[in-house]
């Protein structure tokens, strides 16, 4: 990849990194150009030529322990080394997840499951299978929970599923806390939650019990946040920008917009990459209307434990949103600019959807519609159809890019690019016919 450190940026804070693009010189529109000779000032993201990009990465932003992981896989050749990582975080997934599917009572893997679905396409399985940091944290998040509360139904014998769950659960915290430091809050958050859920609903396992794991808990989040000095700048303003009380009302404004925003951009109305990866805006209506519907559905009869839960992590997201926007006031344009900023802004999905997982899941979990609306034969053939449907749009106009652009891709890569495309669709829909067969949707397991 002809990877170095341009000339007059040695001494700045942003060590930037040029990277030959291709060797006819092909272009990646981004900004307008900008000469190699004025690349000592900072921080701007991008600098081009006609043939070679340059961006900048600033130490100490992320833990280091991720990169050193997938540093270990790394070979001479730049672009198999790449192919590898994503095969390491592609395995890493699908191996936690299988644990879960094969630990789990029913009920909570068809939850975790619909909360999985619902972020999987088109944003999901991009992270998922990326070399993006934000891939651990999101396997991390979408299954610590779950690990968690299947630890906690279990009765008090250590056999083999209490044993997967408790590794499941060290493994994906682990990995969360590694990727990111702003999935550390997310990660104790929902745990939390599930703590205080089980504390509240829970009548077979003594409330002392689980309020002492409640308490170490609660030790551990101070612990990190403590140790952390990157946590705890997560909610510390910039000092730079210029506050007045009229930005309160912008702040507060900007948030609702971005409570808003945030699930549409995870069900497609945001690109889940960079430029000019993007999806076709059919995924994002055919996610938009279906999931609806879903949620119309298994949601219409809540019962007191559902609404609770919904109340508080309700306020809990639009909290966490106003916090952002608080801290960091000019990732976004203001509010009251109602056509801007809907579909993308510096608050990416990816630093959200996190949270999508669990909180859709645990609403599945208590719901008293969910476990006959996900039996239905018609409902599972739905679920197989649409999410089928999107994936395979998703990789054909993410194919697209190296389709007008051959050179962008992996030049050394013995699938090409279609090749991809019809591996991608059929794994994706005999894992969607397998885990909603009517042998495991059916499947008797005593659990909660």
């Amino acid at each position: 990849m002809n990877l170095c450190t341009p000339k007059n940026t040695t001494d700045t804070k942003f060590k930037r990194i040029l990277v030959s693009r291709a060797p006819n010189k092909c272009r990646f529109e981004k900004t307008p150009n900008d000469p190699l000779e004025e690349m000592s000032y900072s921080p701007n993201f991008f600098f081009e030529t006609t043939s070679q990009i340059v961006t900048y990465t600033s130490y100490g932003i992320y833990p280091k322990l991720y990169f050193q992981f997938l540093k270990s896989f790394e070979t001479q050749d730049a672009e198999k080394s790449l192919v590898i990582f994503r095969i390491v975080n592609s395995a890493l997934f699908a191996i936690l997840l299988t644990l879960f599917l094969l630990t789990s009572g029913q009920n909570l893997r068809n939850s975790l499951l619909l909360g999985l679905f619902v972020t999987l396409i088109p944003h999901g399985l991009f992270l998922g299978s990326g070399i993006n940091n934000s891939n651990w944290t999101y396997v991390g998040c979408c299954l610590s929970w779950g690990f968690l509360f299947q630890f906690l139904s279990r009765p008090f014998r250590l056999d083999w599923k209490t044993i997967g769950a408790i590794f499941g659960w060290i493994i994906s915290g682990f990995m969360a806390i590694t990727s990111r430091y702003d999935s550390i809050p997310i990660l104790l958050l929902t745990n939390f939650l599930v703590l205080v859920v089980k504390i509240i609903t829970d009548t077979r396992r003594p409330k002392i019990y689980l309020s002492f794991i409640f308490s170490i808990h609660s030790i551990l989040f101070m612990c990190l946040w403590l140790a952390f000095p990157r946590v705890r700048q997560l909610i510390l303003p910039n000092d730079s920008q210029p506050f007045n009380p009229f930005n309160l009302l912008i702040i507060f404004g900007n948030a609702i917009k971005l409570f808003i925003a945030t699930p549409l951009r995870v069900f497609g109305l945001q690109a889940p990459g960079w430029e000019p990866l993007e999806a076709s805006r059919l995924v994002f209506f055919t996610n938009l209307v279906f999931f609806g519907l879903v949620f119309a559905l298994i949601f219409r009869q809540r019962s007191k434990t559902l609404d609770f839960y919904m109340y508080c992590m309700i306020g809990t997201l639009f909290g966490v949103y106003l916090i952002q926007c608080y801290v960091r006031r000019d990732w976004t344009t203001p509010f009251y600019l109602i056509r801007t900023s809907w579909s993308d802004d510096s608050f990416r999905a990816r630093y959200f959807i996190p949270f999508f997982p669990f909180i859709i899941g645990v609403m599945a979990l208590y719901s008293r519609n969910f476990v006959r609306v996900f039996s239905e034969a018609k409902f599972r053939s739905a679920l197989i159809t649409v999410l089928g449907l999107s994936n395979a749009v998703t990789l054909y106009d993410l194919g697209d890019t190296f389709r007008e652009n051959p050179n962008w891709y992996w030049q050394q890569f013995a699938i090409g690019v279609n090749s991809v495309f019809f591996v991608g669709v059929v794994a994706f829909v005999l894992f969607l016919s397998y885990v909603l067969s009517p042998n495991h949707v059916h499947k008797k397991v005593s659990h909660e």
